[in-house]
Parts: C-alpha cells; structure tokens; sequence
C-alpha cells in the first residue's frame, strides 16, 4: 500500500475541505490536498477510484448521496445543496471515526452537474498520520457503493419533482417442486416423511408380553 493519507476521486481539481479543515488543530494533517506525488502513487495502487456519473439530475444525486451519508452514520458536519441557476456545486463534509485506533479522518462530497447528468467526487482523508493504510480508499469505495445501491433502489423523479419512489421488491414464495414422472398422490407430505424414516431407524416393533 502506497504511503498516502489522503485519497481522492479527482486529484486534478479535489473537493476542498472548508468545515471540516477548521476541526484540525495542532498536530494535524494539512486540509490541503498534497499534490502530483499522491496522485501518482493513488493512481499505481487504486486504479479504480475514479469520479461516479449518474444520469440523473444534479439535485435529485445529490439527495441520494445525502441518504447514503445518513445510511453509513457519517457525522455531517456541513450540507449544502447544489445551485443549478449559479451553477455552484452540492457538497457535504462529513466525519467519520476508525472502528479499531478511534483516529478521526475527514470526508468530503461533492455533486455537480444539471438537470440530466451528474458527477459524484470524494475525497477521505487521514486527520493524523502518513500512511492510512488503505483506508481511505476503502471509505471512498464504501460511499460510492452505497450511493450505487440508492440509485439501485429508486426510479429517477418526474421533471420539477423531487420524491422518489422506492421500487417494491418482488416477493419470493417457495412452492414445492413436483418430481419428475409421479402423480400427484406420489408425493409424501415433510412431516409423513419425518416419521416414516424415524420409524425405520427404529427398527420392527417388538411384540408385546401377554399379561399374566
């Protein structure tokens, strides 16, 4: 794994850190993006980091991504929808806490485009440390992902509409499948079949005494 920290799925230009940059105190890393080196040495090792196109509109995404954040219990620290007249872009800062060392790394989401395409960049970054040992490359896979499964969940919105419907999950029943060639008589209820095997590991009955 590269000696990175700070992982990104657009290095020429990455989302900035703005509310979150002002959580890092002495000792911290620097909110600045580190350059063409880290980009170079992400590029080598995680080739499959790259910005996410949605073919739904920048407002409708960038609720999706909002959901997706909620879903993975990100602490929000700032939200800020797109602006479609100014043409500003949808971003959300976020913080997220390692399960095994409690070390804090910083989030950043950023949604633009209109009102028929749009593009999802991230970029995780360690707060402390040089090497993140792969961990903000799996955030950013792990975010992507679950803005994946909220489009996978939701049919695109009307023009002007901004509910989305959830698509109802086909139910599953489980019919018992007739054997090839018997009748339908042939086939032995489950609770028949139970008792007809454990009275054969029983063995023939023995006779009773006669009574005397």
């Amino acid at each position: 794994l590269p000696e990175i920290n700070d992982v990104t799925t657009d290095p020429r230009a990455p989302p900035p850190f703005v509310a979150v940059a002002k959580l890092r105190g002495a000792g911290a890393n620097s909110p600045v993006y580190p350059g063409a080196a880290a980009a170079r040495l992400q590029a080598a090792a995680y080739p499959d980091v790259r910005p996410f196109i949605v073919n739904r509109s920048a407002e409708e995404t960038f609720e999706l991504v909002a959901e997706a954040v909620r879903r993975l219990k990100l602490r929000v620290v700032s939200e800020e929808p797109p602006r479609a007249r100014s043409g500003r872009p949808g971003i959300i800062e976020a913080v997220d806490r390692t399960m095994i060392v409690g070390l804090y790394d910083d989030v950043v989401i950023r949604v633009e485009g209109d009102q028929k395409r749009a593009r999802i960049d991230v970029r995780s970054a360690s707060r402390f440390g040089s090497h993140d040992l792969g961990r903000n490359a799996s955030r950013v896979r792990k975010i992507l992902k679950e803005v994946y499964a909220r489009l996978e969940a939701t049919v695109p919105a009307a023009p002007g509409g901004r509910i989305l419907r959830l698509k109802p999950r086909p139910r599953k029943t489980a019919v018992p499948k007739r054997p090839k060639g018997g009748d339908q008589m042939s086939v032995t209820p489950r609770i028949a079949q139970d008792r007809v095997q454990s009275d054969a590991q029983r063995g023939p009955a023995q006779k009773a005494k006669p009574r005397l």
